[in-house]
């Protein structure tokens, strides 16, 4: 099943609201939560250095981590 949330991701000192889609899966007490959000890098000051110059102005993170209820 597919949900959206909303937070805050924090990288280097900086803080900005974010909002991704994931998809959950799995029955009883145990979950799997699976999805990806694009950043944009230099938001973060992720990349701009001077040999960042071929790299993309956005990047994916991928996520993927089972969750059990205690």
């Amino acid at each position: 099943r597919l949900y959206s949330t909303r937070g805050t991701l924090n990288r280097k000192g900086v803080s900005r609201p974010l909002s991704f889609r994931f998809v959950l899966t799995g029955r009883g007490d145990t979950r799997k939560v699976t999805g990806t959000v694009r950043v944009a890098r230099l938001s973060f000051g992720v990349g701009d250095g001077g040999s960042s110059g071929d790299l993309a102005p956005d990047v994916a993170l991928k996520f993927s981590f089972t969750a059990k209820q205690r």
